[in-house]
C-alpha cells in the first residue's frame, strides 16, 4: 500500500501529472483570454492531494520521518503560506494585483 501511495506522491510532485493539459497550451484561449485562475486551482487540487498522500506516507516506517520533517511542511508552504514566493495564496495574491490595473 505505501509504495502505491509513494508513487502516486512523486507523479504530482515531479510531474504535476493530475494538471489536465500542459501548462503552455492552457494558458491562453483563442481569444486571448488568460487561464491563469483555472491553472492556480489546478495546482492547489494536485498539492492538496499530495498533501494528503504525504500525511498517510507519515505513518511508514520507510519515509515517514522525512516525510513528516521535510516534504509535507514544503507542500503545505507551498500551498497556504502568504510568504512563499509561488505558492497558490501568492499566486492568487499576484492574479488578483494583475486584475486590479
Amino acid at each position: 500500500m505505501s509504495l502505491d501511495l509513494l508513487k502516486k506522491y512523486a507523479m504530482i510532485v515531479e510531474n504535476g501529472s493530475s494538471l489536465e493539459q500542459p501548462v503552455q497550451e492552457a494558458l491562453w484561449d483563442d481569444e486571448g483570454t488568460s487561464h491563469a485562475a483555472d491553472l492556480i486551482d489546478q495546482l492547489e487540487e494536485a498539492l492538496s492531494e499530495a498533501v494528503r498522500i504525504a500525511n498517510q506516507l507519515e505513518s511508514t516506517k520507510e519515509v515517514g520521518n522525512v516525510v513528516g520533517a521535510y516534504t509535507r511542511p514544503w507542500l503545505e508552504a507551498f500551498l497556504r503560506s502568504n510568504s512563499q514566493t509561488g505558492s497558490v495564496t501568492d499566486l492568487r495574491g499576484r492574479l488578483e494585483e494583475d486584475d486590479e490595473y
